[in-house]
Order: structure tokens, then C-alpha cells, then sequence
């Protein structure tokens, strides 16, 4: 049997971890972790702000994009 993982997380949880990530200089050991799953869901994009589209940015470049518009 297969299974895929999946990790759901608040936009802003992301942005904080890859923001620690980088002070810790261990940016590359996240994503590496991050990179492990088969989907991450990312809630509440909403609050369009420059460091969440940047955050989204580096983890979506093998990635296909599902955008759900409706209330959590």
C-alpha cells in the first residue's frame, strides 16, 4: 500500500519557519524537509503580503497550484 504525507500549516506558520530557517542558517535543512511531503497545504493566503508570496515562492517551483476561494 502507498500513502502519500501530507502537511497542512497557516501561511504565516510558514513564513515564520522558513524566516527562522534562514537566521538559523538552516534554510536548505527545512525545505529538504518540507520537500518530503507529496502535498502542503498552505491556509489562509489572504493577507497578500510580500513575504508570504516570497515564502510560497520558493517552495512552489515543482509544484502544482490548487486555489480554493471560499471560507475556511
Amino acid at each position: 500500500m502507498h500513502t502519500n504525507r501530507v502537511k497542512w500549516l497557516q501561511a504565516t506558520a510558514l513564513v515564520q519557519l522558513l524566516q527562522q530557517a534562514k537566521r538559523d542558517l538552516d534554510l536548505m535543512g527545512v525545505m529538504s524537509e518540507l520537500d518530503k511531503y507529496r502535498v502542503l497545504i498552505i491556509d489562509d493566503i489572504g493577507p497578500d503580503t510580500l513575504m508570504t508570496v516570497a515564502a510560497i515562492d520558493r517552495i512552489i517551483h515543482h509544484a502544482t497550484i490548487i486555489e480554493i476561494d471560499a471560507e475556511s
